[in-house]
C-alpha cells in the first residue's frame, strides 16, 4: 500500500495546451516527451488506485473501531444499571421468581427453560444460578413414548442437568405422560422420589400394571400432590400411591374421583381441591378431619352435581372457594347442591366465583341468593373475607347478605357478565356509607362496621358511573369510612377503610376522585382500572 502518494505528472501543464494548438506537427523530441508523460500518467493512476484502496481500508478500520467503541460504551453504561448494584442474594431471590416454570419439553435453548437461559447470560448470572440449587428444583417434564430417540436423549440430558444441579433440594415436579407404557425417564424421576416436595401427575391412568414404578414410592418430603387430567374411561386414581407420605397436607383432583384402600393419606390433609360434581365428595370430607381449606371447581369435569340430597354436612374448614364454569344451568345447580349440602360454622373466608359461557351472556339467569343466604344463616360463621365474583345477584340481595356479616374485613364484588340488572348501583354504594340511610338500609347503624378493604368490579363505563352519580356516592362512602384515628373509630364502632379498588369496563379519568388525593397522601390506597381478572 502506497503511503504519502505524490503525483508525478502535472495535468494542468501549459505546454500541453501549446502542443495541442500548434499549427505544426510534433518533433521527435516532443513525441518522446508525450510518451514519457503517458507512462507517468499510468504510474500516477496506479498510485491513485493504491491511495484510494488505502483510504477505503482506513475508513473500514475507523468504522470498525467506532462500532467497537459503541459496544464498549454500551458495556460501560450497563455497569451503571441498577441490577449490577444488587447483592447476589437479592439477585438470586429474583431468579427464583422467574424460574418457577421450567418446561423440559424442548431443547436447552427453549424460552421455556428459564433457568438454563438465565445461566447463559453472563458469568455472574451463571455463577448465581449454579450456586442456587432451588432454581433447578422446579420443572415440568413431558414424556411421550412416541418421541424419536434423538429427542429423548436430549430430554434425558436436560433432565440430568436439573437433577444434578438441584443437588439435595426438595423437588417441585409436574410429570406429564402420554402413552400406555412405562418410560425410562419416569423411572429416573421415581428413583429420586425421596426428594419430591410437590408433585403434579398427568397420566392416562395410574394402574400398577401400566406404571409399576409408581408403586411403593417412599415420599418422606412430599407436602402437596395434585392429580391432573385423566380420561373418564380410565381407572380411578388410587391414593395408595401416597401411603408413604407422612408430610402430605395438600391434595387435589379435579378431573377424576379419588379412590383408596388406606385412608391414612386423607386423615392428614389440610388443603383439598376437588370437584363438587364427584359423588364421593362428602365421603372424602368425612375422612379429612384436619381439613382447613376447601377448593371446589367443576372446571375440569363437565357434569351435573353428583351429590346426594340429605342433611347438610358440617365441616370444620376456615376457607371455602367455589369456582364454577361452563353453562349456567350446570353452574346454578352445582352451586345450589354444593352449598345446600354443607355447613361451615368456623368459616372465615368464602369465595364464590363463576366463569360464564360467552354464548350464554344474553340469558338472564335466576339468582342464587336463597342458596347463599341459607348457607350463611345455617353456618352462622364469623366471615372475614367474602368474594362474590360474577355471581348474578341483585343489589338488594347483596345488602341483605352483608347484614349477616358484621365481622367482615375484606369484601370483593364484581358484576356478572350475563345479561342481568346491574349490581353496583347508587343504592348499593350508598348502603355502604358509615352512617347514612339508603333505599336499601333503613338504619343509621353501618353494615360491615369492620370493613377495611373494598374491591368493586362493574360492567359500567366511567362515563356511566359518573353520569349516574355513583362515583360521587362512592367517594362519599370512602370519606365516611376514612377514620385513621383509632380512638375515634373505636368510639363510633367503624373501622378505617384502608384500601379501595374500582374496576370499570372502560376507564377515563373521573375528576370527582381528585378530591381523594389528600386521603391518599395520608395513607389511603385507592386504585381505579379496567376489567381486572381475579385468580382463584
Amino acid at each position: 500500500m502506497v503511503e504519502n502518494f505524490r503525483p508525478h505528472l502535472n495535468i494542468g501543464s501549459q505546454s500541453l495546451q501549446e502542443h495541442l494548438r500548434s499549427p505544426y506537427g510534433l518533433s521527435g523530441n516532443q513525441l518522446s516527451k508525450v510518451a514519457q508523460f503517458i507512462r507517468l500518467a499510468d504510474d500516477d493512476l496506479n498510485g491513485y488506485d493504491a491511495e484510494i484502496m488505502r483510504l477505503e481500508a482506513k475508513v473500514v478500520y475507523l468504522k470498525s473501531e467506532r462500532e467497537r467503541l459503541l459496544d464498549h460504551q454500551a458495556t460501560l453504561s450497563s455497569l451503571l444499571s441498577p441490577i449490577h448494584h444488587l447483592p447476589n442474594e437479592i439477585l438470586t431471590r429474583i431468579f427464583t421468581f422467574a424460574c418457577d416454570k421450567n418446561h423440559l419439553y424442548r431443547s436447552p435453548s427453549s424460552p421455556l427453560s428459564f433457568t438454563l437461559n438465565l445461566s447463559a447470560v453472563c458469568s455472574r448470572w451463571r455463577a448465581s444460578c449454579l450456586s442456587c440449587s432451588e432454581l433447578w428444583a422446579n420443572f415440568k417434564v413431558t414424556i411421550y413414548s412416541g418421541f424419536n430417540e434423538r429427542y429423548l436423549c436430549q430430554l434425558e440430558y436436560i433432565l440430568d442437568i436439573f437433577l444434578e444441579r438441584s443437588k439435595p433440594q426438595p423437588l417441585t415436579i409436574h410429570i406429564e405422560m402420554f402413552g400406555s407404557m412405562e418410560h425410562p425417564l419416569l423411572r429416573k424421576l421415581t428413583r429420586c422420589s425421596t426428594r419430591w416436595r410437590e408433585i403434579i401427575l398427568d397420566a392416562p391412568c395410574y394402574s400398577d400394571t401400566m406404571f409399576p414404578c409408581l408403586s411403593g414410592l417412599q415420599l418422606p418430603e412430599l407436602r402437596s400432590a395434585c392429580i391432573g387430567k385423566q380420561p373418564v374411561d380410565q381407572p380411578v386414581m388410587s391414593l395408595d400411591l401416597f401411603t408413604a407420605a407422612p408430610k402430605l397436607r395438600t391434595l387435589g383432583s379435579l378431573s377424576r374421583e379419588l379412590a383408596w384402600t388406606d385412608t391414612a393419606p386423607l386423615s392428614q390433609i389440610t388443603h383439598l381441591t376437588y370437584s363438587p360434581c364427584f359423588a364421593n365428595l362428602h365421603q372424602v370430607l368425612e375422612l379429612c378431619p384436619q381439613l382447613k381449606t376447601l377448593y371446589l371447581s367443576n372446571y375440569e369435569f363437565e357434569c351435573d352435581s353428583g351429590l346426594d340430597s340429605g342433611p347438610p354436612k358440617q365441616v370444620s374448614i376456615d376457607s371455602l372457594t367455589i369456582y364454577l364454569a361452563r353453562h349456567y344451568s350446570v353452574i346454578r345447580d352445582t352451586l345450589k347442591d354444593t352449598m345446600d349440602s354443607l355447613s361451615a360454622p368456623a368459616l372465615t373466608s368464602l369465595v364464590l366465583a363463576q366463569q360464564s359461557d360467552p354464548q350464554e351472556n344474553g340469558r338472564s339467569p335466576r339468582s342464587p341468593f336463597k342458596t347463599i343466604d341459607d348457607f350463611l344463616v345455617r353456618s352462622a360463621c364469623p366471615l372475614i373475607v367474602l368474594v362474590l365474583d360474577g355471581i348474578p345477584l341483585m343489589d338488594h340481595e347483596v345488602v341483605a347478605l352483608l347484614k349477616w356479616l358484621p365481622s367482615l374485613v375484606e369484601l370483593t364484588i364484581t358484576e356478572s357478565q350475563f345479561k342481568h340488572p346491574p349490581l353496583i348501583t347508587s343504592d348499593f354504594v350508598e348502603s355502604l356509607h358509615s352512617h347514612r340511610r339508603s333505599a336499601l338500609r333503613s338504619s343509621v347503624n353501618p353494615i360491615l362496621p369492620k370493613l377495611q378493604t373494598l374491591v368493586l368490579g362493574t360492567q359500567s363505563t366511567a362515563l356511566d358511573f359518573e353520569r349516574d352519580g355513583i362515583s360521587w356516592l362512592l367517594m362519599e362512602v370512602i370519606v365516611s369510612r376514612w377514620l385513621p384515628e383509632q380512638s375515634y373509630a373505636a368510639s363510633i364502632g367503624v373501622s378505617c377503610l384502608r384500601s379501595m379498588e374500582l374496576y370499570l369496563s372502560s376507564y377515563d379519568e373521573i375528576d370527582q376522585f381528585d378530591r381523594l388525593e389528600p386521603y391518599q397522601k395520608s395513607g389511603l390506597r385507592f386504585v381505579v382500572g379496567e376489567n381486572r381478572i381475579f385468580d382463584y
